[in-house]
């Protein structure tokens, strides 16, 4: 687990935190960001912040490669499959209700989280928090949100997203956010509409890195530097699509006699639902083309959704770069034709986002690749809250 390296850093150099107050760790979320965007685009604020501090080759996400499975992952150290939140757009366990997060009703609907995220444990040793849109902050998990959070507006300009983070910065210590999460949507928005290298994403990738800029100037200017830890991520990457490479569904899936019930989603996978008594002579007649198909029970064990209710009986997952057009069924969300696009199989590089760290507990390193959910074990310590176990059991061996 090469995120020990950091804690190895920080508890070597921060043996004097029992004498000091907790620090405040900002968690940004750069929707996404690619690993290789700091290659392509030279982000001068975000390209030195890499150079002082910690920075990995990339983060790896979860599957799916959605952006509210993996906001989730980073905040709870878990899988979708433990934490609840399995894409943007899925069932319930009984399929009596659907989560989808143009859905303001069911995104703050506590009951769909699982696991409580760290403003929850913050929250619960004492700490004060404060979150600006972070997916699933709006929602009383566990029965607590964080002290102060902001429902989503998208219209809201990043400038002001970044000065009420300053703002709650600027408040005397005891009145101070100790855990404070902040979220950017636009490299993700334009990378979407346009495509990973277009002139639009670099140019949102440049925006974005202005916004990070003057996050961390304001925090030098205010002389907070060895107040405040900065943990930077994206949910995950993107990659490039096209009309020549859309997947329809087959006609005979979408007859009145079909074996299927109902599917979800559209883009980079399909959840299907067979009708009783059908799921072996549907799964028998899909022909995967560009795809795979798989049964529940058999998804590739690192994907750690195999115990999930919520998951469909059979998913199809699209080959990087095509995406299902999924027609109009009665709960379908068909994909758009989009230039840019995200959701694919984990190990995609495409699909890595960015890391970096700097602040008064990060030890600069250069770190190789690493899963998104050990995120939450560095958050603990620079908060003083207990820690998960330890994955890496020699890395913890080197920590003792």
């Amino acid at each position: 687990m090469p995120l020990l390296l950091i804690l190895v850093g920080f508890l070597w150099q921060c043996s004097h935190l029992e004498e000091k107050p907790t620090p405040t760790t900002i968690l940004l979320s750069l929707d996404g960001f690619r690993h290789d965007y700091l290659e392509l685009y030279h982000p001068p604020h975000l390209s030195q912040l890499k150079q002082q501090g910690a920075y990995a080759d990339a983060l790896i996400p979860t599957f799916p490669t959605k952006t509210f499975p993996n906001h989730l992952s980073i905040v709870t150290g878990v899988h979708p499959g433990e934490h609840g939140i399995i894409a943007n757009k899925f069932y319930n366990e009984t399929k009596s209700s659907l989560y989808t997060l143009s859905d303001r009703k069911q995104v703050e609907d506590g009951r769909w989280y699982l696991v409580e995220p760290i403003w929850v444990k913050a929250r619960r040793a004492g700490l004060l928090s404060a979150t600006y849109f972070w997916p699933g902050s709006e929602a009383p998990i566990g029965g607590l949100t964080p002290h102060e959070f902001k429902k989503y507006d998208d219209s809201i300009p990043n400038i002001k997203r970044v000065e009420q983070v300053l703002q709650w910065l600027s408040r005397p210590l005891a009145k101070r956010p100790k855990f404070i999460a902040l979220y950017f949507s636009d490299v993700d928005s334009q990378g979407h509409k346009f495509g990973p290298e277009a002139k639009e994403t670099k140019e949102a990738v440049l925006h974005i890195d202005q916004m990070v800029g003057a996050l961390w100037q304001g925090i030098k200017d205010q002389g907070l530097e060895s107040e405040v830890n900065l943990i930077i991520t994206s949910d995950h990457g993107m990659t490039a699509l096209s009309e020549d490479k859309i997947i329809p569904l087959p006609e005979w899936l979408l007859r009145e006699d079909s074996p299927m019930d109902d599917y979800l989603n559209g883009g980079a996978f399909l959840q299907i639902w067979p009708k009783p008594g059908r799921h072996q002579e549907l799964f028998n007649q899909i022909k995967p083309q560009h795809f795979q198909a798989f049964e529940k029970g058999r998804f590739p064990k690192r994907w750690h959704l195999n115990e999930n209710p919520r998951i469909a009986p059979i998913l199809l997952v699209a080959d990087l770069g095509y995406q299902f057009l999924a027609g109009q069924g009665s709960s379908s969300s068909p994909a758009r034709l989009a230039k840019g696009g995200h959701g694919y199989d984990n190990e995609q590089k495409d699909m890595h986002g960015v890391f970096i760290a700097i602040g008064r507990d990060i030890k600069p390193a250069h770190l190789k690749a690493f899963s998104n959910t050990e995120v939450y074990t560095l958050l603990t310590n620079l908060l003083n809250l207990p820690s998960p176990r330890f994955s890496d059991q020699e890395a913890l061996k080197a920590l003792r």
